[in-house]
């Protein structure tokens, strides 16, 4: 199985380390203030999410759902159809079948040529991730994937070919689902939706947060030291930067306007 809050971490750490802002929000929030939504693991749906989920792609937004999205209603009761249930028109895809890892691993294969610079990038930038979670692994076009891993179905029935609006960035490159994909994109109307069938190691997070960002127009920096994170504020015209060391160490970090050097722990703020 897997802890809830894998997902919602792991996300979060992904975008914060590109020194991107991100809200926690209810689900009843208002979107459209948003250019992309992180829903991990969805696992009780409310009456009405649904369909803000596929308004706010159809008008043009990202959306990133995981696996166990769409599993329950609010009051406890199964969704009697294949998972993600609510969700499987804007995930494009059906789960046929999930193993639960626990704690062991899997293979991925990265599939997409876009993801596989992005990916290799990540690697060369942050050694000490790669060496921790990668050793054994050919570069840059195999990763390791824990805890959880749908197997998702994205072929066209009468075809059998990948449906036209579906692309497979990573695929199992392991067991009895080799092949299989692991995390797709879907073009829902004129936004982008994102389903991450399985739990992904901190670098690939990094990808997948770097891929979207840059598709959404988000604003980011790359190469922040890890354990770096910035916050932005403004009022009127004005806008300020909040630059965080979160680690026993002193980090040098590149900005757009220069370099900051900062002490263990210490925080800055710039006028942007």
């Amino acid at each position: 199985g897997m802890y809830y809050l894998l997902q919602l971490k792991a996300l979060h750490d992904g975008f914060t380390q590109l020194g991107v802002g991100v809200d926690i929000i209810d689900e009843q929030n208002d979107f459209s203030k948003y250019q992309v939504i992180l829903a991990p693991n969805l696992y009780l749906s409310r009456t009405g999410t649904k369909e803000a989920l596929e308004a706010f792609a159809q008008a043009g937004g990202t959306v990133v759902l995981t696996q166990r999205c769409g599993v329950k209603k609010m009051n406890n009761q199964c969704v009697p159809q294949k998972l993600p249930g609510i969700f499987s028109s804007l995930s494009g895809a059906t789960v046929a079948e999930y193993d639960a890892l626990g704690p062991e691993h899997q293979q991925l294969f990265v599939k997409d040529a876009a993801w596989k610079q992005i990916f290799a990038k990540m690697c060369e930038c942050y050694p000490e991730l790669n060496e921790e979670i990668r050793a054994g692994l050919e570069m840059p076009e195999t990763d390791r994937c824990s805890h959880w891993c749908d197997i998702l179905e994205v072929e066209d029935p009468e075809s059998g070919a990948v449906k036209g609006n579906c692309e497979v960035m990573l695929e199992y490159d392991s067991d009895y689902y080799k092949g299989s994909p692991a995390v797709i994109r879907h073009r829902f109307g004129a936004g982008t939706v994102y389903y991450i069938g399985t739990v992904l190691s901190r670098l690939m997070y990094l990808t997948l947060a770097d891929a979207v960002a840059k598709e959404s127009g988000l604003s980011y920096i790359e190469g922040l030291p890890l354990g770096v994170e910035i916050t932005m504020r403004e009022k009127g015209t004005k806008q300020w930067r909040f630059v965080f060391n979160n680690t026993q160490e002193v980090q040098t970090v590149s900005l757009p306007d220069g370099t900051l050097e900062l002490a263990p722990f210490e925080m800055k703020v710039q006028e942007a």
